[in-house]
């Protein structure tokens, strides 16, 4: 396999896929979610909240979390595929925690910012 030139790696590149989950998916994220409790969201890269980027709350699945194999192996399936298209990093482990986040009243956002 060839080396990818990290000196043309353009990090501010970004994805999205459409239509991913069914609707029966997403019911059932949603009632994984139930027993998980919200938490105020931070910036990985400082663990402080900065109103600046976000103004959030989060639930996080663990790679361990029952019943919820499913949605790690779709989210490392979507990940590898991103990462071949445009970065090529090599990604030995998947195991991250996925974010299920909400927006808080009065002005909840989650602005561009950059955590490699």
């Amino acid at each position: 396999m060839e080396q990818s030139n990290t000196s043309k790696l353009d990090l501010s590149n970004w994805c999205f896929f459409e239509k991913v989950f069914s609707d029966e998916e997403i019911d059932k994220i949603h009632k994984l979610a139930k027993n998980i409790e919200f938490k105020e969201a931070v910036l990985a890269s400082t663990s402080e909240q900065v109103y600046e980027y976000r103004k959030s709350d989060v639930k996080w699945f663990a790679p361990d979390l029952e019943d919820t194999d499913w949605l790690h192996q779709k989210f490392a399936k979507l990940l590898s595929k991103a990462n071949e298209r445009f970065w090529q990093f090599d990604i030995v482990e998947q195991r991250e925690h996925i974010q299920y986040g909400r927006y808080r009243d009065n002005g909840g956002h989650y602005d561009w910012h950059m955590e490699v």
